[in-house]
């Protein structure tokens, strides 16, 4: 099968169970960005996100 890498965006309720989804069922998280980047980096800290972004352009110029 194959394996996506994904990018989060928001750390509110829908994004964090979709990066708990995500993690539970072995995929990659590459990154997350929101607006509050506590709650991002607190969401990268439980899922194992290796990058936070500050802002869309950030994430989406991001390989």
């Amino acid at each position: 099968m194959k394996q996506y890498r994904w990018a989060l965006s928001g750390s509110g309720w829908i994004s964090t169970e979709m990066a708990k989804t995500l993690h539970d069922n072995h995929h990659t998280i590459t990154g997350i960005y929101s607006k509050d980047r506590k709650t991002a980096k607190e969401a990268a800290e439980k899922y194992g996100i290796e990058h936070v972004f500050d802002s869309y352009e950030e994430m989406l110029a991001d390989s």
